[in-house]
């Protein structure tokens, strides 16, 4: 699934996650949502899930997610990544809470649980 042909807009996803955060992380800025997508993305990327070549459904695991963007955003603030610096576990999780949520919002996610 190419994320050209699903709908997905990245500045609008930038904007509903800000908008959905817990006030606790509205210090957040739009470049630090980046840089959280950014890593997700490679996640998709590296399990295919951008594949144009495959109508196959995918299974999103947010457990495995989760811990592939916290080791990756411990990997930049050990190499001094400056957008790291403020993500902790739960930082994280909300933001991908808020692209998830986005993703639902614009039917780029189907859950097949709801069909069977």
């Amino acid at each position: 699934m190419a994320q050209d042909e699903i709908g997905y807009d990245d500045k609008e996803a930038v904007e509903f996650i800000l908008a959905n955060l817990d006030e606790e992380y509205a210090d957040t800025t739009a470049e630090e949502v980046e840089y959280i997508l950014d890593i997700l993305y490679d996640y998709y990327e590296a399990q295919g899930f951008f594949d144009e070549d495959s109508d196959d459904e995918v299974d999103i695991d947010e457990d495995e997610i989760l811990q592939y963007v916290v080791d990756q955003v411990e990997k930049d603030k050990k190499a001094g990544e400056k957008l790291a610096q403020k993500f902790d576990e739960d930082r994280i999780a909300e933001v991908l809470e808020g692209e998830y949520g986005y993703c639902d919002k614009t039917g780029v996610f189907t859950d097949n649980e709801d069909e069977e």
